[in-house]
């Protein structure tokens, strides 16, 4: 927001293009966390109904109390300026219940989706734990058997070796040695017979190594923890990660619920442009109240005594002022001393106030307060600010 001198401007607000650039900036801001609002809500009131009747119900339910807590606020700022207390008030107290249920749809929201994903990751990283030691295992297992011939090579080795007949028949195949001589004619058999369990093994374990290493590389990769963010902070801060997870849902919910609640009216009103000072000193002027000017008083009326009790009475003072209240007083005890009756402060007032611009001044009114300005009673005018804190 750099831009020269008019970045002195800047606290006021009062820069065009920076003022266009906040406001547009939070209104995408509140735009985005009343959409994140809405979605949460509407898929947390269909998770609440068992048919699509009661879903459709929980979810409108859910979305009208969302707009409603988005637009409140503004109906209640406005029924106060117009000054419609009950009204206001009950916009607010509406405006809270709908927050109160929106709060809970979002919480709600947020806690069942990280409890879903929490679910999905501890069971993608229980299976592929499984995985990883049922390879871990197979690899060894194929350390211990060590290198093997290939099968057909043993089988084919086994096949040509003979055995005498007498023997063979008498082992039942070299099954059931029990004699010397039997276990030396048996010996080679039973080796080739060893080598062919052990060949048929690391055949077995190395398609079971295969198989998992293919199943591995299907499998998301996954860390031991399903929600670390959670396990780090119940690490830090001494607290079970269920109640780290219940927190960071609270947190996120109430965000989420206080920028779509107060987003755009906030926006609304930190970015409305407040007019510059000469405007303002326009507008000012525009309040005081410049009476066109009237014929001179005709003789014996109320306003040339006005008239004679102004020259006498006051003097000009451009930087003085006269409570209107204080003027009429003494208007009074002049028309007393004179011995005649003095008009209504009404009357008085309508008076003056054509007649004080013969004397450079003009009627203003402050706090509630009307002031003569440009006049002082006597010969100790007062300067308009005492004038006004004596009046106060």
């Amino acid at each position: 927001f750099a831009m020269g001198d008019d970045t002195k401007r800047f606290p006021g607000l009062e820069m065009p293009m920076s003022r266009a650039a906040l406001r547009t900036a939070g209104y995408a801001a509140a735009a985005a966390l009343c959409a994140v609002s809405l979605a949460a809500n509407l898929r947390f009131g269909l998770s609440l109904g068992s048919d699509p009747l009661d879903k459709a119900i929980y979810a409108t339910a859910s979305i009208a109390a969302d707009i409603f807590k988005i637009g409140l606020p503004v109906f209640a700022f406005c029924l106060w300026a117009a000054r419609r207390r009950v009204s206001a008030l009950a916009s607010v107290c509406l405006w809270l219940g709908c927050v109160a249920w929106s709060f809970s749809s979002a919480v709600g929201f947020a806690l069942t989706s990280r409890a879903d994903v929490v679910a999905e990751r501890t069971v993608a990283a229980d299976t592929r734990n499984g995985w990883e030691a049922k390879v871990h295992r197979a690899e060894a297992k194929l350390t211990v058997l060590g290198t093997h011939r290939p099968v057909s090579v043993i089988k084919a080795e086994l096949s040509s070796t003979t055995v005498p007949p007498h023997i063979w028949a008498r082992t039942r195949e070299c099954t059931d040695v029990t004699v010397a001589a039997s276990r030396a004619a048996c010996a080679g058999v039973a080796r080739l017979r060893r080598a062919l369990a052990a060949a048929k093994a690391a055949e077995r374990l190395e398609g079971d190594l295969v198989a998992g290493r293919d199943k591995l590389a299907t499998l998301p990769l996954t860390g031991r923890r399903a929600d670390p963010q959670a396990v780090a902070l119940a690490s830090l801060l001494g607290l079970d990660a269920a109640a780290i997870r219940t927190g960071l849902a609270l947190l996120l919910a109430g965000l989420v619920e206080a920028g779509s609640a107060l987003g755009f009216t906030l926006v609304a009103m930190a970015t409305t442009a407040r007019a510059p000072r000469r405007d303002l000193k326009r507008r000012h002027q525009q309040k005081l109240v410049r009476p066109r000017r009237l014929p001179p008083p005709q003789p014996g009326t109320f306003e040339e005594a006005v008239r004679r009790w102004a020259m006498t009475r006051l003097d000009i003072d451009p930087a003085a002022a006269i409570p209107a209240r204080t003027a009429y007083e003494d208007f009074c005890r002049w028309s007393q001393a004179q011995g005649r009756e003095a008009c209504t402060e009404t009357r008085f007032g309508i008076a003056f106030t054509a007649g004080i611009v013969e004397f450079g001044g003009h009627k203003e009114k402050r706090r509630d307060r009307a002031y003569y300005v440009g006049v002082a009673l006597g010969e100790t005018p007062v300067p308009f600010q005492e004038a006004v804190r004596a009046d106060a």
